[in-house]
C-alpha cells in the first residue's frame, strides 16, 4: 500500500492509499467510503481494497475526502475529482488511464455518481445501498437499518442550504433520462433491511429507463453498510444481535465480492 499526496483545487492537501496490481496498465477501481459525507476515511476501507485487489488482479485506490459539516457540499465532490485528476497526472502510477472504474458505498456512492458525471471517462460503477435522496426523507423505516433522523442530521450538516437541496448532485434520483443516460454501466446492490434499498432501486430503474446497461443486485438479508462492515473486521460491533445476523451478513458480503469482482472482469 501506498500513500498519495495531491493538492485540492483550493490548495488542500489531500490523500489517498493505493494499492498497485502486480502487473502494470491493469485497470484502477475508486473506491469512495461511506459515513453520511461526515464520518469516515481512506483507511476504513484499506481491507476492502485489498480484497477487491485480490479478486481483480486490478489496481485499487480508497479516496480520503473532507468531511462535513466543517466542509459542506459540494467540497467531498470536489476533493474526488482533484484526487483523480492527481493519479491520472501521477507518471509513477502505472495503471490503464483508459480503464478506470468507481465504486462507492452509502453517502460515497453517492459521491460515485458524481465523480462518473463529472469525470465523463469512469467506465464502469458500482453503487452500494446507496444514498442518492439526500434532501428529503419519506423511507419508511426498516428495524436495524439508519433511522430517519440520523439521515436528516447528516443532511443537514453536508447540505444546509436551500439551493443546495435542490441540486441533482446532491440527489442523483432527480437527474433526468438525459442526464443518467451519460452514465456508465453500474451493478447496483440493496439490502433487504435496509431503509436505503428504495434509493438504490430506484437508481437502477431511473438508469435502465435511460439506456444504461444496469443490474440490480439484492440480497435480502443484508443489512446497510454490510460489505464494508463485514471487510473491515468490525461487524460484531455493529451486528450483534445475534450469531445467525453475523452468518447472514458474512455471507451476503461473500456472495456481494464474488458479484462486484465479476463485474469489473467481465466489463473491463
Amino acid at each position: 500500500m501506498r500513500k498519495l499526496h495531491y493538492s485540492a483545487s483550493d490548495g488542500y492537501k489531500l490523500k489517498a492509499l493505493y494499492f498497485a496490481a502486480e502487473c502494470e496498465g491493469m485497470p484502477l477501481i475508486v473506491d469512495i467510503h461511506g459515513g453520511g459525507f461526515a464520518t469516515g476515511d481512506a483507511e476504513g476501507d484499506e481491507k476492502l481494497c485489498e480484497r477487491l485487489r485480490e479478486e481483480t488482479g486490478f489496481c485499487t485506490v480508497s479516496l480520503d475526502y473532507r468531511l462535513a459539516p466543517k466542509w459542506k457540499f459540494p467540497t467531498a465532490i470536489n476533493d474526488c475529482c482533484d484526487l483523480l485528476q492527481g493519479m491520472l497526472a501521477d507518471d509513477s502510477l502505472t495503471f490503464d488511464r483508459e480503464k478506470i472504474f468507481v465504486i462507492g458505498h452509502s453517502a460515497g456512492a453517492n459521491l460515485a455518481v458524481a465523480l462518473a458525471r463529472k469525470y465523463g471517462k469512469i467506465r464502469l460503477a458500482v453503487l452500494n445501498y446507496p444514498w442518492l435522496e439526500v434532501a428529503v426523507n419519506k423511507r419508511k423505516f426498516l428495524s436495524a437499518s439508519i433511522p430517519g433522523h440520523v439521515l436528516d442530521l447528516f443532511c443537514r450538516k453536508y447540505c444546509s442550504e436551500p439551493a443546495q437541496k435542490e441540486s441533482t448532485f446532491v440527489n442523483p434520483l432527480r437527474m433526468s433520462r438525459e442526464e443518467a443516460g451519460k452514465l456508465p454501466p453500474s451493478l447496483v446492490i440493496v439490502g433487504g433491511s435496509d431503509s436505503l434499498r428504495v434509493d438504490g432501486i430506484g437508481f437502477a430503474k431511473l438508469l435502465q429507463e435511460a439506456g444504461v446497461n444496469c443490474k440490480l443486485c439484492d440480497y435480502p438479508s443484508a443489512r446497510h453498510g454490510f460489505i464494508e462492515i463485514v471487510a473491515s473486521g468490525r461487524m460484531k460491533k455493529n451486528f450483534y444481535t445475534s450469531e445467525k445476523t453475523v452468518r447472514e451478513q458474512i455471507g451476503c458480503f461473500e456472495q456481494a465480492i464474488t458479484r462486484i469482482a465479476s463485474f469489473f472482469k467481465e466489463n473491463a
